[in-house]
């Protein structure tokens, strides 16, 4: 007798997200990213105000209807980000301004333009967050990085060089980071108060590296990505960088690790 595989469930708290985002999205021609996010979590949690975990949670949602063709995602040229539901013929990523209508919407979309952004922007990201880090904590700065985190970035190091990192250079422990450590690093409240002379906005800031860093592993460890998927994270890049990319502390490129 052959048994017939269950087709897998989703979560309850996936099926009211997919409800919520239709209670606030779908007749509406369109809503910024950061209130859409805070007003789906509310409904779904229940509470006046929500929290980040709340809201990354929502975020995954919208990607994933976003992959089903059901919204569409617009980026403007300073880098926000607009949810809508997407009509027939409509394409799933929309890039618009002035800014970055010089692209070449063809290299955009390609893996190797994807990869060199990565090598960029944890290049970028290590010498803000080194620079940051030194200057408020001196040589106790590593005790400042949440303690998942550096354990991850001591046990590729170990993996990588063979040794133990102790203590000593500190960038040399920061070329084991990648996007999603550097969110991490930015996000610890403790560190916010540092970081916020550079980013400003937290919440606009650690969202979008977080979302950077789903693409950023996908495209490291060969998961097939689509072409809009792939133009919205180098345009998205490339945004970051351009607004970004002179604060860094590293004048030498990084060789990263794929983890």
């Amino acid at each position: 007798m052959i048994r017939r595989k269950r087709k897998k469930r989703k979560p309850k708290k996936f099926i009211a997200f997919r409800a919520a985002i239709q209670a606030e999205l779908f007749d509406k021609d369109e809503v910024e990213e950061k209130s859409l996010l805070s007003s789906i979590s509310r409904r779904v949690f229940g509470v006046s105000k929500s929290d980040t975990k709340m809201k990354r949670g929502a975020k995954n949602v919208l990607i994933s209807m976003q992959k089903e063709d059901i919204l569409k995602k617009t980026v403007t040229g300073s880098g926000r980000i607009y949810w809508s539901k997407r009509l027939e013929g409509e394409a799933p990523t929309v890039i618009m301004g002035k800014e970055i209508k010089d692209i070449d919407i063809t290299e955009f979309m390609t893996l190797a333009t994807a990869r060199k952004n990565i090598e960029k922007l944890e290049n970028v990201l290590s010498g803000i967050c080194l620079k940051v880090l030194v200057e408020a904590y001196g040589n106790s700065w590593s005790q400042h990085v949440p303690e998942f985190t550096i354990a991850k970035m001591k046990k590729q190091f170990l993996s990588s060089t063979r040794n133990p990192w102790i203590s000593g250079e500190s960038r040399e422990l920061f070329t084991t980071a990648n996007i999603s450590d550097f969110a991490n690093i930015i996000n610890e409240h403790e560190n916010w108060l540092y970081f916020k002379k550079v980013f400003i906005n937290k919440y606009i800031t650690v969202g979008k590296l977080e979302e950077l860093g789903y693409y950023r592993n996908n495209i490291q460890h060969n998961v097939k990505l689509s072409r809009d998927e792939l133009l919205f994270f180098n345009t998205a890049s490339k945004l970051f960088l351009e607004k970004f990319g002179s604060l860094s502390a590293n004048n030498e490129t990084k060789t990263h690790n794929n983890d």
